[in-house]
């Protein structure tokens, strides 16, 4: 639907693989890399367009915001 390429986050690396095999170009786990840095240099420094956070705790919340452009 127009996406160029999605990054999926998740704790959980059997969710990370099914991700991927839904079609996400590139899998994070949190507790391995730091999200943000990692979308900051896969995006030139950009960020990402559009997060959509579906957890609804406090460091999810602040990994979207922090991985997305101004």
């Amino acid at each position: 639907a127009g996406c160029t390429r999605i990054f999926a986050v998740d704790l959980d690396n059997a969710k990370l693989g099914l991700a991927k095999s839904l079609g996400a170009d590139e899998t994070f786990n949190p507790r391995e890399v730091d999200v943000p840095a990692a979308i900051q240099e896969r995006t030139g420094g950009r960020g990402c367009a559009v997060a959509l956070e579906a957890v609804g705790a406090t460091a999810p919340i602040k990994t979207a915001i922090h991985s997305v452009r101004k």
